[in-house]
């Protein structure tokens, strides 16, 4: 169990949560991949995030086993099979955890962020470490050192997608954006047009369930 005095993302307590919040509403669609590298990176580090805080890791890692080298993968104490006693290394399960790897769905995330991300690489070897950790794995306890390793690598996603992003568009042609206009939602697609009227500064949406959260909340914020 985590304490709210943990800085992460995942409690909303980082100096960079709302940054980060504003970005899934901005990139991540419905469904599927991103269509731009920029949005493909934040789909990819906020994945992570609830992976790790919200499921221990358990499906970004996959533990590889070997045969119990004390049982030779009977599964019980030599000669003393009709006893079943146990083996004591391998508690009866004939293999034993050889070292683990990352889920090739997760190492596709990692991969993109790595491809994309300046600098990038040491944080997500951190990142890696951790995943691949068979003492962390499991436990849903998480420490701030342990918090850090991941704050460290979305910040730095954050930051690359804000900075980078001055000169790039956030969508590519034909994908379906939301705008609010007059206090309604306004679907589009992107276009030539899209991309002679854009403002970076105007709240644009990758799926209309983060239009309909924006709308809702600036709605309370006026009342």
């Amino acid at each position: 169990m985590m304490e709210d005095t943990v800085i992460n993302f995942w409690n909303e307590n980082h100096p960079l949560s709302e940054a980060l919040t504003n970005l899934e509403d901005r990139f991540i669609p419905m469904r599927g991949r991103a269509s731009t590298p920029h949005g493909e990176a934040i789909r990819a580090i906020s994945r992570l995030n609830y992976e790790y805080f919200n499921n221990g890791n358990c499906n970004a890692s996959e533990m590889d086993k070997a045969i119990c080298p004390r049982c030779d993968g009977s599964g019980y104490e030599d000669g003393e099979e009709d006893d079943e006693v146990n083996c004591y290394e391998c508690d009866g399960d004939c293999h034993i955890v050889d070292g683990m790897t990352i889920d090739p769905f997760y190492e596709d995330l990692l991969s993109h962020i790595t491809a994309y991300v300046p600098k990038s690489m040491r944080l997500v070897s951190d990142v890696q470490k951790l995943i691949c950790d068979p003492h962390l794995n499991y436990n849903y306890e998480y420490d701030q050192a342990e918090c850090d390793v991941y704050n460290a690598l979305t910040a730095h996603v954050i930051m690359w997608v804000v900075n980078d992003c001055k000169d790039a568009f956030p969508y590519a042609e034909g994908d379906t954006y939301y705008t609010i206009e007059d206090g309604q939602i306004v679907e589009s697609c992107w276009d030539d047009i899209s991309e002679q009227e854009y403002d970076p500064h105007e709240p644009m949406f990758a799926c209309r369930y983060s239009a309909e959260k924006f709308l809702i909340k600036n709605q309370s914020n006026h009342e």
